[in-house]
């Protein structure tokens, strides 16, 4: 079998080219990759370094390689370039998830917490008479002394809770999230001052 034989065509200008660069001048080659074909034909990867084989006057006879099939190991390279790929996706969905979950649900707790806010306020300012009165909400100026400072405090926390989330939610993953979201009570979504 010849270097013809085993060596397409296509590989003949990066063989001649690695001879009169490297072999000629140094009398080997670094190791490079190609394809070789196979006595059915088919292709197979292979790294190799050619040597320059010198006569008797240690002029230039002939040339010789070590030829090593990497088949398996292009093969391995290809699985762990799926499975990286694989992973940046999985994690791509696990910050959309956070984020939706950050979103929807802690956006929906604190919505619930405004909500009982505002009726502890009107359960304070009416000193607990019917709630038939607490349809509406009371601000924090009108309750007691006793349950401003504490209804006061709440609603600040729920505040700083509600942009924390917003916050965090478009840094794990900007675009997930809109910048206002349709779905949440308005009184559970605070925006920047």
């Amino acid at each position: 079998m010849t270097y013809q034989d085993f060596t397409p065509a296509k590989w003949h200008a990066l063989d001649a080219e690695m001879v009169r660069a490297q072999v000629l001048p140094r009398g080997y080659s670094d190791i490079y990759e190609k394809e070789c074909r196979r006595k059915d034909g088919t292709l197979f990867p292979v790294e190799l370094r050619v040597f320059l084989a010198p006569d008797e006057a240690e002029e230039p006879a002939g040339m010789w390689a070590i030829i090593r099939d990497i088949t398996k190991r292009k093969q391995a390279e290809e699985l762990v370039q799926q499975i990286s790929g694989r992973l940046l996706q999985v994690q791509d969905e696990e910050r959309r998830r956070l984020a939706r979950e950050l979103h929807d649900t802690l956006a929906q707790d604190l919505a619930a917490l405004s909500i009982n806010l505002n009726w502890a306020a009107c359960r304070a300012k009416l000193n607990w008479l019917s709630s038939e009165f607490c349809r509406k909400p009371w601000p924090t100026s009108t309750a007691t002394p006793a349950a401003r400072r504490p209804l006061s405090a709440g609603r600040r926390q729920r505040t700083r809770s509600g942009w924390k989330c917003g916050t965090m939610g478009r840094e794990w993953f900007p675009g997930a999230l809109p910048d206002q979201p349709a779905e949440t009570p308005r009184s559970a979504w605070v925006s920047p001052a």
